[in-house]
């Protein structure tokens, strides 16, 4: 929903995943070409309350980061050089204890 949101006037909304064999682990990357994260807010955006919309709880990418987290995973984000977000999710194929 926050890509959509970041691209109120249209844009590309692209959902990839890739194996990583050799790490055990598959990444999935979300990406949109919206405006990107506030660099105010980039090292903070996984952090409760961080949101630079009029609307919402911003709480949000937290709730994302400790259920990856739960999972025994990672999550990053970063603006892309072209404009737009991206986020990446490292997770295991196997499970894990």
């Amino acid at each position: 929903m926050n890509a959509i949101d970041a691209m109120q006037t249209g844009g590309k909304l692209l959902i990839q995943t890739k194996n990583l064999p050799g790490k055990k682990q598959i990444l999935l990357s979300v990406s949109d070409t919206g405006t990107g994260i506030s660099p105010e807010i980039l090292p903070h955006i996984f952090e409760p309350f961080t949101t630079d919309k009029d609307t919402g709880t911003g709480l949000g990418m937290t709730i994302t980061r400790d259920i990856i987290l739960q999972h025994h995973g990672e999550i990053q984000a970063r603006n892309n050089p072209e404009g737009g977000a991206e986020f990446l999710v490292w997770l295991p194929v196997t499970r894990q204890e």
